[in-house]
């Protein structure tokens, strides 16, 4: 336990009106991403996906409603062991203006809304059977 790292996420499903999907490239792996990130020490996950959403888009968002959770056991290159624990939200935009992510380190460039039926598994770092239970594309 103690070599075990914990890593609790929040990411947003965020629609437009036109049924657009809002994704961020990830420059590491050059497949898209839905907004979002790890949660901060004594935040909560609601608290913690709109600053992402924010940092990463530019955008505010309203939360309506969770969609399930997912996590994972890696081991990284360095040798760490990682428990990820990422749960997934459907929002909608309340205000904002879309822009690129105000955090240097992040490896997210190019927030856009896209057609949700184009994704595919190999499309997506995360979040696959998120968008699969939103039955998007079916």
């Amino acid at each position: 336990v103690d070599k075990l790292a914990w890593r609790p996420g929040a990411y947003g499903l965020v629609f437009n009106d036109a049924g657009q999907i809002l994704v961020v490239k990830n420059t590491i792996n050059n497949r898209y991403e839905f907004p979002g990130g790890g949660v901060e020490i004594h935040e909560a996950f609601d608290d913690a996906l709109v600053r992402e959403v924010w940092e990463e888009t530019g955008l505010n968002v309203q939360i309506e409603s969770f969609v399930m959770f997912d996590d994972e056991f890696f081991l990284t290159p360095s040798g760490r062991h990682w428990h990820t624990i990422k749960c997934f939200y459907r929002c909608t935009v309340v205000d904002g203006e879309m822009r690129e992510t105000i955090l240097d380190e992040e490896p997210l460039e190019h927030p856009e809304w896209i057609d949700p039926t184009i994704l595919t598994k190999d499309t997506l770092t995360i979040g696959w059977e998120a968008l699969q239970q939103l039955k998007v594309g079916k």
